[in-house]
């Protein structure tokens, strides 16, 4: 085990993290500590860890290829909601192949958590699709390209679990798309959004991964119970704790 990396068979072992605390009992939970800016750059091959403990191959190169990337919209509860697919260009639809849904931080979109999560060169080599959803627009602010989520459920806001149940429904009629292996991920606000999915629709997806950030502790306990266990890798830098 690298030092600054802390995994925990039960997430209840020694975090105190309130989100780790939550209805995740039995899975597994990894508390990674960054001291060195330098060491963010690492952060996206972190996340492949989640995908090893959940089944995925992963090579030993990353090298980036020229794959697809492909503009999509949803209309959910009469809004019409965006996101863009990545396809790797090894991919035939011939097998079916793993999603990972990758969340953008606040006042972020699609495109900007492509470029800093760098999750396409690994979807190349690892053999798997990713998506990119965009949060609502804020109603402050509705000509810019800002986008944000609603994972408190806040009844003012836009309902995101709709949105993202749909669209990996969607994507699954679409692509050749492994049921079994659909995974999500998201750093600040979009590891806000992907807890609270994983509460709400845990039968959807088969593991996740966060960064950056955590439930807060008015979120209620009860409202976080996954009816299945579900396999959990969170990262935390020292300014987040």
């Amino acid at each position: 085990m690298e030092k600054g990396i802390k995994c925990y068979n039960n997430p209840k072992d020694g975090i105190n993290t309130p989100s780790l605390k939550k209805g995740f009992v039995g899975t597994l939970g990894c508390l990674i500590h960054i001291t060195n800016p330098k060491m963010m750059e690492k952060i996206n091959y972190a996340i492949i860890l989640i995908l090893v403990l959940s089944g995925l191959s992963i090579p030993q190169s990353i090298n980036a290829q020229n794959g697809q990337i492909i503009e999509g919209s949803l209309l959910v509860n009469d809004l019409q909601r965006d996101y863009v697919v990545y396809t790797p260009a090894s991919y035939d639809g011939s097998e079916a192949w793993p999603l990972v849904l990758n969340l953008h931080a606040t006042g972020f979109n699609a495109y900007t958590q492509m470029a800093l999560s760098l999750m396409n060169p690994v979807a190349d080599t690892a053999h798997f699709i990713v998506v990119y959803p965009n949060g609502s627009i804020s109603a402050s602010n509705p000509n810019s390209n800002d986008r944000f989520w609603n994972p408190l459920l806040l009844p003012n806001r836009e309902d995101d679990i709709p949105f993202l149940d749909h669209l990996i429904d969607s994507l699954i009629h679409e692509f050749n798309v492994d049921k079994s292996k659909v995974y999500m991920t998201g750093g600040d606000q979009g590891a806000l959004m992907t807890y609270t999915f994983a509460c709400q629709m845990p039968e959807k997806i088969a593991a996740i991964a966060t960064v950056s950030n955590v439930l807060p502790d008015n979120f209620s306990v009860s409202s976080c119970v996954p009816s299945i266990p579900l396999p959990l890798l969170h990262m935390l830098s020292l300014i987040h704790i």
